[in-house]
């Protein structure tokens, strides 16, 4: 790969509360992660990105699927394998392999709907505290358990965190096939009052698509969508 930061689009961070604007031919501001060996440091930093839905999950490879010369100047994939597929994604988790000050985490996204998407932002410091009982939009709301020999409709209590607890939250305006942009900043994580993101090794930030979430299944409509260029900044 040519060097990578000479190719990449342009990123504006005083747009931080509108859409990134990308321009073939300038450099994107990573802020002090290392241009050397083609921008090696920025994606050893990173595990494969994983997708949640309804149904199952897929995994993408940073410098493959989501930060590369191919996506930033064309918004496409060098390779059918490295697609990310367009589905009802639940969760967008992005796995940390070393300690990082972060100020902003940046995707673009393409919707096939006009979709306002919701999205909440939640960290956790290891794999143990992370939702594992998920509610996804077909997920019921009652379960049957036997209670004394009988039958008893009970609700399910799912471990989707509460957005009371997310770290930072926005909505995206999507326009149905085209590409559009969020970024995530103002952190506001527990123990700390600088409003950067502070991650440590193995680390997980659950990005959460709230339409996508049984949790609002009466209250938000389905939006189903692809994304690439994930541009993350370090202080």
């Amino acid at each position: 790969m040519a060097r990578t930061k000479k190719i990449f689009c342009c990123f504006s961070i005083v747009l931080i509360l509108a859409f990134v604007t990308f321009s073939v031919g300038c450099a994107v501001d990573l802020g002090t992660f290392s241009e050397d060996n083609d921008f090696e440091e920025y994606y050893e930093s990173f595990g494969d990105v994983v997708g949640l839905f309804d149904g199952g999950q897929l995994s993408y490879n940073v410098k493959n699927s989501l930060l590369n010369e191919h996506t930033t100047n064309d918004l496409d994939w060098e390779k059918d394998e490295y697609e990310v597929q367009s589905k009802q994604y639940v969760y967008v988790i992005i796995p940390f392999k070393a300690a990082m000050k972060l100020e902003s985490i940046a995707f673009y996204i393409k919707a096939e709907t006009d979709c306002e998407l919701h999205i909440s932002a939640f960290y956790f410091i290891n794999d143990f505290g992370t939702p594992k009982r998920i509610k996804y939009l077909s997920s019921p709301d009652t379960e049957i358990i036997i209670v004394d020999d009988e039958p008893v409709e009970v609700e399910i209590v799912y471990d989707d965190p509460l957005s009371a607890d997310r770290i930072c939250g926005l909505t995206a305006s999507l326009t149905k096939g085209e590409w559009g942009s969020f970024i995530l900043n103002g952190f506001h994580q527990q123990g700390y009052e600088d409003e950067y993101l502070h991650t440590g090794d193995n680390g997980l930030l659950y990005i959460r698509m709230e339409n996508n979430s049984g949790l609002n299944k009466s209250t938000m409509p389905p939006c189903q969508f692809t994304f690439l260029n994930m541009l993350v900044r370090k202080l």
